[in-house]
């Protein structure tokens, strides 16, 4: 029996080595083997127009991208100037630095080596090479000297050569973006970029390898050029053509008054590239104004649209939005339709009936036609050619029934034979209001009463009617 014990433990110390010696014969095969940069760091010195190649060997690359660093670390705002997208052994360049450094001649990649082609003084930098995830980089030294002056005459002259950036030379933007132009210029010696626009003048605007104008507006549109030029007697130019878009919105006048024949105008003037669509709300821009030949037209002259109102109504008093907008802009204003209150003109005077205390008066008014919506009336009156003048005194307000076009008020307990001053004021719902005009009676002068009135001058209904009004003003006294 402990025989077979023995024999089933040897068995399984066997299997146990035979596994152990398959993995560390296998290398550990499910771990990926980490990059590692073997080149060194070194220090380069060259002179202007020369080649330079910066060396940076890794081993065991696998997938991981590879990144050039111009600056110190130390050096704030350190520039990326290549990557480099490792794939099944190949190395590809996102299109930004192919265009920028590649496609200009700046710079080469062969495999991993960073090569300057032509070195100036401002490529005087560290140049730092670095695997993504890694913790793996190199940094050279490149020092970059000027050649003396007489030496120039034996290095190769570089004809100019320019790369514009739009490509097509067109930049089209939206009034206050930025807008820049870019003339990629290569050749030894270095070329010098100028910037002009075609107005005539052809002033220079600035130099270097950009120009950008910060906030253009429309007067910024047109056609500008660059000039590359490195002495060598065949200076090159690019051309580029400008197209802000811009809105432009403003009306006439912000508050329109309704004439007396209830027309009204309101107009608004738009300037835009492309050519906008133009559309009109009123109220708060909660409902949009269409035309009806009956009351209101629309219509447009060139860059003014216009709202022509044939009859106002009292609906129609409100704000009204001019709503400009093109392909990629909108804009708006604003103007408010308003119209002039009419103040109460015409007044009558009655002694009060029998029925009513002694000296009391009843003071008739027509009421005027107004597009403003009323809210009631307040009588004020004071006994006249005082001096000084007395406070005016309040004799009550009155709601309006919309089918009154005639009011009265009450005034009681007036001295008989004196003259006195009356006015009936208007207060709108909007809580504005006018003064009414000023009119003057005698109580002594008055004779006729209330119930002497004809049926035929004045409706007995209509006085049912005003009754009936006063009743808010007597609850108001009630309470």
């Amino acid at each position: 029996m402990w025989l077979k014990t023995w024999a089933l433990c040897l068995l399984l110390l066997g299997l146990v080595g035979l596994c152990w010696s398959q993995r560390v014969a296998g290398g550990g095969r499910g771990r990926e083997a980490m990059p590692n940069v073997v080149t060194q760091p070194q220090t380069f010195h060259v002179h202007a127009g020369e080649a330079v190649t910066l060396p940076c060997r890794i081993n065991n690359i696998g997938r991981r991208s590879v990144f050039w660093f111009k600056g110190d670390n130390s050096e704030e705002g350190r520039e990326l100037i290549m990557q480099l997208k490792s794939y099944r052994g190949t190395f590809t360049i996102p299109r930004q630095y192919q265009r920028r450094y590649i496609d200009t001649g700046k710079l080469q990649i062969d495999g991993t080596d960073l090569t300057i082609v032509s070195a100036v003084k401002e490529d005087t930098s560290t140049y730092t090479c670095s695997v993504a995830f890694a913790r793996q980089s190199v940094s050279h030294r490149l020092e970059v000297e000027e050649l003396e002056t007489e030496e120039y005459v034996d290095y190769e002259l570089k004809p100019v050569e320019i790369d514009p950036v739009p490509v097509n030379g067109i930049l089209t933007i939206a009034q206050g973006s930025p807008a820049t132009f870019t003339c990629y210029a290569r050749g030894y010696p270095e070329p010098t970029v100028t910037w002009y626009k075609e107005d005539g003048a052809d002033r220079v605007l600035g130099t270097g390898n950009s120009y950008t104008i910060s906030s253009p507006t429309r007067d910024d549109s047109g056609n500008y050029y660059c000039t590359a030029d490195n002495g060598d007697g065949y200076p090159q130019t690019s051309h580029f053509n400008l197209y802000v878009e811009y809105l432009e919105v403003a009306v006439l006048e912000k508050e329109v008054m309704v004439s007396d024949d209830l027309h009204a105008t309101i107009s608004c003037r738009v300037d835009g590239n492309p050519t906008p669509e133009v559309l009109w709300y009123k109220n708060r821009n909660s409902e949009i104004v269409r035309p009806d030949d009956d009351y209101l037209l629309r219509y447009k002259d060139g860059n003014l649209y216009t709202l022509r109102f044939i009859r106002v109504e009292k609906s129609d008093l409100s704000d009204y939005t001019c709503y400009a907008y093109n392909s990629n802009l909108q804009q708006s204003d604003q103007a408010y339709l308003k119209a002039d209150p009419k103040p109460v003109t015409t007044y009558s005077f009655t002694k009060g009936s029998d029925y009513w205390p002694e000296n009391t008066y009843n003071a008739s008014f027509v009421v005027p036609d107004q597009l403003k919506e009323i809210k009631y009336f307040t009588i004020e009156y004071r006994l006249a050619d005082q001096s000084p003048p007395l406070e005016w005194v309040n004799g009550g307000e009155s709601d309006l029934l919309y089918w009154e076009n005639q009011k009265y008020f009450n005034l009681y307990d007036l001295v008989a034979y004196q003259d006195y001053e009356v006015r009936v004021d208007t207060t709108f719902t909007d809580d504005t209001s006018i003064l009414g005009a000023v009119t003057r009676f005698t109580t002594g002068e008055i004779d006729k009463k209330v119930d002497a009135i004809d049926e035929d001058e004045t409706p007995w209904w209509k006085y049912t009617m005003t009754m009936i009004s006063r009743l808010p003003q007597l609850a108001r006294v009630l309470q």
